[in-house]
């Protein structure tokens, strides 16, 4: 079996997450006790499973490895480095964002977005800080094309297009369209980050462990504020049955706080409009 060597130019701590910028390297052959090459997809899938059960710190390279019964050689066969794993596996959990329904006038568009977006990162522990961490490092930036250069790879800067769209069809010129969803896009981000962790220390003082379920929570509103309606375009993360009530609690309040942020923004954007038609 071959052995990939990385020659490591700087290293970066972000989040508890030791990251590495490397140059040069000699492929390896990841292949499982069975004797099955492991694919590329194998191992992203292999890195979401741990990050869902384990969280964000437990997904080390040496773990996943163990989880596929290979070298932690091997796995830079397919990723040359953990960050770009990481940009991966957040461009998997953005893939996973529901599109806006048709016929949504542009406010409705903008938070039916910011929602669905939500709930993509609510399933999956730890979920907004690594989309988070993935974007402070350039591996995702608004609007960029896909960095790994794959044409059907999943690209983790898809929801601030998104976003774009929905706040442009507003009328808006192309650069204020992109300034406010990112911001936007900043906001969902921060906000998410913070109820995850909220989540987590709930259940941890009832004995618990959060986790991601993409199949609760309910983005609605009338559209005067700026909300769109969606049974499915919100989600909540919460613990076992020893921390629910908690958790619920604390989830209930986060999508209020949060509902709460993205009319603001709209609202904003919906003034910034009648000013410019009063000019």
């Amino acid at each position: 079996m071959g052995e990939r060597r990385a020659h490591h130019l700087n290293t970066v701590h972000l989040n508890s997450v030791h990251y590495s910028l490397s140059l040069g390297s000699v492929d390896a052959v990841a292949r499982d006790g069975s004797g099955r090459r492991h694919s590329r997809d194998d191992v992203a899938r292999a890195a979401l499973d741990i990050l869902d059960r384990f969280g964000l710190p437990d997904l080390t390279m040496r773990r996943l490895a163990a989880e596929l019964d290979v070298q932690p050689s091997a796995l830079y066969w397919h990723f040359p480095n953990k960050q770009s794993l990481l940009a991966e596996v957040s461009g998997r959990i953005i893939a996973d964002v529901e599109a806006a329904p048709p016929g949504l006038d542009w406010p409705e568009r903008v938070a039916f977005d910011a929602f669905a977006l939500r709930a993509a990162l609510l399933a999956h522990r730890d979920g907004a800080e690594v989309v988070a961490s993935t974007l402070a490092l350039g591996l995702g930036t608004l609007g960029a094309p896909d960095a790994s250069g794959a044409p059907d790879a999943p690209d983790v800067s898809a929801a601030g297009r998104v976003l774009v769209d929905a706040i442009g069809a507003g009328g808006f010129d192309d650069a204020t369209a992109r300034r406010a969803a990112s911001v936007l896009l900043r906001f969902v981000l921060g906000h998410v980050t913070h109820e995850q962790q909220q989540r987590l220390y709930a259940s941890l003082l009832g004995g618990g462990v959060a986790s991601g379920d993409s199949a609760a929570g309910v983005a609605s509103g009338d559209s005067a504020a700026g909300e769109a309606s969606g049974d499915s375009a919100a989600g909540v993360a919460s613990g076992d049955s020893a921390a629910g009530e908690a958790s619920a609690d604390t989830a209930a309040e986060a999508e209020v706080e949060f509902r709460f942020g993205v009319t603001l923004m709209i609202g904003g954007l919906q003034r910034r409009l009648e000013e410019a038609g009063e000019g």
